[in-house]
């Protein structure tokens, strides 16, 4: 049994005891937590006048202060260091350009108290990079941050990217993103985008992905994107061969995003075979959602048709969407599950067919082949 002064003691050690883990648990934390968006602008480098191996220097960089990086394509590899320095206690955060931009990249503490990041861009666009001092502090004495062009995707505009949001591959977008994602090949005249998504996983109706045939949002929309209903294989029309993305999310609540893969393919010829993923020989695959767009090279003398040959999916559950047009906005020419369509010509301006494809995720059949 304890007196009333013993027990005042016991409780006030254990009060103690408790500050002190919780004390500990915010530190820690602080050590590994990013740093929020200060918005106070240092210089500007052009990421697209360097060369593989290049370098470039940030001399007197206060903490607080960010870097704009301009021109990054998707996959380029960037070394952001202060090990050479000895200044203050560094941190670095990686930011999409934008104020309320996510960070995709941070690092505290990599060589001693100075930091380093091995960072791949994402996506195409512009990045901050800030410098704080340990914990998120800001100062008025200058360090110097290196930057060396480690390497730059292959050649082909965006093609071989990986489209993924701002958490990666494993981790989750942030609150409040509003970013805008846009690629293009090398050659439009030869090629366009393609982008096949492997995996969505979005707040259902608070968080959205907006989709557009085109260089800019303003290009036509192809389609509005939410929870985990994916956008499947999207490919662009527009001349410019591009597919642009804007991703808005709200202010709660964070899921891990999607995973896509960027490639170019050839501008469909006149005379080419259309066929199912499962090609002329195999069965289409379960869970498909993939859109096709056949344009004529000059829409003045010569218009889209397509001649089924040969047509077998699972009658009641999967089917065939064709649309009078550039996109699956024209006007739908039928759906197509058993019978098959036959003879398709477009009546559409553009002289283009629009084709989707919706497989549910049981039972495959050998799909079609159509000229």
């Amino acid at each position: 049994m304890l007196c009333n002064n013993e027990l005042k003691n016991t409780t006030m050690k254990n009060i103690y005891r408790f500050s002190l883990v919780c004390c500990m648990l915010v530190i820690a934390q602080l050590a590994y937590a990013q740093c929020a968006f200060n918005n106070t602008s240092y210089l500007t480098f052009d990421v697209s006048t360097y060369a593989e191996g290049g370098t470039w220097v940030s001399a007197c960089t206060f903490a607080g202060e960010y870097n704009t990086l301009t021109n990054v394509q998707a996959g380029t590899v960037i070394l952001i260091s202060t090990c050479n320095e000895l200044d203050y206690d560094t941190e670095i955060t990686v930011f999409l350009s934008t104020a309320t931009g996510a960070s995709v990249a941070y690092n505290n503490d990599f060589c001693g108290p100075q930091s380093e990041i091995s960072f791949t861009a994402p996506s195409t666009g512009d990045y901050y990079v800030q410098i704080n001092q340990f914990p998120c502090d800001v100062n008025t004495t200058c360090t110097t941050v290196d930057y060396t062009l480690v390497s730059l995707p292959a050649a082909g505009g965006d093609c071989g990217a990986t489209f993924t949001d701002s958490g990666g591959a494993g981790g989750f977008y942030q609150n409040n993103e509003l970013e805008t994602y846009t690629f293009c090949p090398s050659d439009p005249t030869t090629e366009v985008i393609e982008v096949g998504f492997t995996f969505f996983d979005i707040e259902t109706n608070w968080d959205f992905l907006f989709a557009y045939d085109g260089n800019s949002a303003a290009s036509p929309a192809i389609g509005t994107y939410t929870g985990v209903v994916s956008p499947g294989t999207l490919t662009s029309t527009d001349p410019s061969g591009c597919l642009t993305f804007v991703f808005d999310s709200d202010g709660s609540v964070t899921f891990p995003g999607w995973e896509a893969a960027v490639n170019c393919v050839p501008l469909p010829a006149c005379g080419s075979t259309f066929v199912d993923s499962g090609g002329t020989a195999g069965d289409y695959g379960n869970n498909e959602l993939t859109e096709w767009n056949f344009c004529p090279s000059d829409p003045t003398t010569e218009l889209i048709q397509l001649d089924f040959t040969f047509f077998d999916l699972e009658t009641g559950w999967d089917f065939m969407f064709i649309y009078d047009g550039s996109t699956s906005a024209a006007p739908l020419i039928g759906s197509f599950d058993g019978a098959s369509p036959g003879i398709i010509t477009s009546s559409d301006a553009s002289g283009c067919l629009t084709v989707v494809f919706d497989s549910d995720g049981s039972v495959t059949n050998p799909g079609w082949e159509a000229n």
